[in-house]
């Protein structure tokens, strides 16, 4: 148990590099084994049809040299793709590296076996559901098996995977935040060509234009006023926090709402939904926005917030980690005051769920409201 909780520990201490600091390697190392000319193109045409400015990745095999390239103006050193390529080297020799073991096979089973579905429907005919371990993903994708981890944040989109049964990993790094989809598109056609999967690059994933929909008309308007749901909340394994809405007047929630002031102003569309709102100050994130969808539930959203922007750049943003969809939070009212909420997640229906009735006894999570007022 410790071993496994020092590589979680080591997950959530380590240093991940900034946009600024992310460098690109020189095109054509090791001649381009893996990516030809025709490969080339179709990537350079997935990066223009997202707008991405540049874009480094590394083809990593069990034992040897890897294979790296970059596209866009930035053509330094890439430093940052070439450390992942040692990490993925060291995954795919189950952890050991020079005839030494780094990472104990314990531990490398618990960080990559699947515990938990994460994904309960396949997203396309080509991927598999997909389980999460402690630290990876998983999944199937044409029929091999795929390990990876994928982030995001302000300015840059990563995929990390390799293929335990094919001995081949692949690194990608992208000048562009929230960028998954067309990271993974990249990805995938560098697995393609690896392991001759397809005669040509797949075709582009292309953005999806969402349409604008109107307010449902379903909607159930919350059993008390907006303030009442206000106020402090309490679970033993999550922690305290203390949900502000518009009318708090704490000093707490005077800079809470002024953070989210700061950042939905410049949004391009913000939500226009009565709006619970929190600082948590977490590894991930900074603050949580719980925004209503109808009577007494909420979409819980896990957030970090850069008031003051990031470095030279003092515009404020929002992020979120790739793939960390909300949850829904939904309140308890008795004789006329909230009294806590549960939380609700996941694709997986649990037991409870299906048996209990009580939102206290079927919710995943629950806080106890311990103070009224923010």
């Amino acid at each position: 148990m410790a071993k496994v909780f020092g590589l979680v520990l080591g997950f959530l201490t380590q240093i991940f590099p900034y946009p600024s600091q992310v460098r690109l390697s020189p095109v054509g190392v090791n001649n381009g084994q893996v990516i030809t000319p025709e490969l080339s193109n179709s990537i350079q045409e997935i990066l223009d049809v997202w707008n991405i400015t540049g874009l480094s990745v590394a083809i990593v095999p069990k034992s040897g040299e890897p294979e790296y390239h970059s596209w866009g103006d930035r053509t330094e050193d890439g430093e940052s793709v070439t450390q992942d390529s040692k990490w993925v080297a060291l995954w795919l020799n189950k952890g050991v590296h020079d005839n030494v073991t780094v990472i104990p096979s314990s531990v490398y089973g618990n960080a990559s076996q699947s515990f938990a579905v994460s994904i309960g429907t396949p997203v396309d005919s080509e991927h598999s559901i997909e389980g999460y371990g402690l630290g990876w993903f998983r999944n199937s994708y044409l029929g091999h098996d795929v390990v990876y981890h994928s982030g995001s944040i302000r300015g840059l989109s990563t995929r990390v995977s390799f293929l335990p049964d094919n001995d081949v990993g692949v690194v990608v790094f992208a000048n562009g935040d929230n960028k998954a989809a067309p990271v993974m598109n990249i990805s995938n056609s560098i697995i393609d060509a690896a392991l001759h999967l397809r005669s040509g690059p797949a075709p582009p994933i292309i953005p999806e234009k969402k349409a604008v929909t109107s307010p449902s008309e379903d909607i159930v308007n919350l059993e008390l006023p907006l303030e009442e749901f206000s106020g402090t909340y309490t679970d033993p394994g999550y922690g305290t926090f203390t949900f502000c809405s518009p009318s708090s007047d704490s000093l707490y929630c005077q800079q809470v709402i002024a953070n989210f002031t700061a950042v939905d102003s410049v949004r391009p569309s913000a939500p226009s939904s009565p709006q619970l709102l929190a600082a948590w100050p977490r590894v991930w994130t900074s603050h949580l926005r719980a925004v209503h969808q109808s009577g007494n539930k909420f979409m819980l959203l896990p957030t970090a917030l850069f008031p003051e922007g990031y470095g030279r750049d003092s515009t404020p943003f929002e992020t979120a980690e790739i793939g960390t969809p909300g949850a829904t939070a939904e309140f308890v009212v008795e004789n006329g005051k909230v009294v806590g909420f549960g939380l609700f997640g996941g694709d997986q229906v649990a037991e409870r769920a299906r048996t209990l009735t009580t939102v206290k006894d079927r919710a995943e999570v629950w806080f106890d409201k311990v103070q009224n007022t923010g």
